[in-house]
């Protein structure tokens, strides 16, 4: 699944992997899918790479990584989202946005603020 395809739309749990047989990954999985309800309600999305080494990114809603984890903790991921920028967003007051969710506010807002990022860099 590209992340750059669903930016500005969700946040993501990149679970990096050596196999889909590595015990922290499925204890990683179960976790995800025992706390989903919640793990939504903030847009988060688990992802799947196979790499070398085990490691579990949390990815913001510019695609950008925020944190990285050895073991996925929900209360110590929610508590980072709530520290993020746009940390507030969640399945409140829905808009639609190309098949994403957001505060239309909070869009602009961040929108605005990643434009002029940008631009800052050229």
């Amino acid at each position: 699944m590209s992340i750059e395809k669903h930016r500005w739309k969700l946040r993501f749990l990149r679970v990096n992997t050596p196999s889909y047989k590595d015990k922290r990954y499925q204890n990683t999985k179960k976790i995800y899918e025992d706390k989903i309800n919640n793990f939504h309600k903030r847009y988060v999305k688990m992802v799947t790479t196979i790499t070398d080494n085990f490691s579990i990114e949390l990815i913001g809603f510019d695609g950008e990584v925020k944190h990285t984890y050895n073991k996925l903790n929900p209360k110590q991921v929610f508590a980072d989202i709530k520290a993020m920028p746009m940390g507030n967003v969640r399945n409140k007051e829905k808009i639609t946005l190309a098949g994403g969710s957001l505060y239309y506010n909070e869009y602009l807002k961040l929108k605005k603020i990643y434009t002029n990022l940008k631009r800052s860099k050229v």
